[in-house]
């Protein structure tokens, strides 16, 4: 996880997966992003959150879902092939 600190009027647009936090002070907003190209082959997700400052914004490299796909690999009962499953719902039930 990364801290960034954010100067007054500064922002940062990060896909919404990779948002783990920020100060109340910091002003939050999600736009969707624009251009089929950029939906298709952006290489992100549909959804960018953009942060301005002031304030602190804490950013993770692995977004919540893929995190708990990992993490399901070292739970009991693990089979390969119900990872994703397992992630989906470890996943959902970490953004609660």
């Amino acid at each position: 996880m990364t801290k960034i600190d954010l100067q007054p009027g500064q922002k940062i647009r990060v896909d919404t997966g990779n948002l783990a936090m920020f100060d109340s002070a910091v002003n939050y907003s999600v736009e969707r992003v624009k251009g089929v190209k950029n939906m298709i082959w952006g290489g992100e997700g549909l959804f960018l959150a953009t942060c301005t400052g002031p304030g602190r914004v804490w950013v993770q490299s692995l977004p919540v879902s893929e995190l708990a796909g990992k993490l399901a690999e070292y739970l009991p009962g693990h089979r390969g092939s119900g990872s994703l499953a397992a992630g989906v719902v470890l996943g959902s039930m970490m953004r609660r």
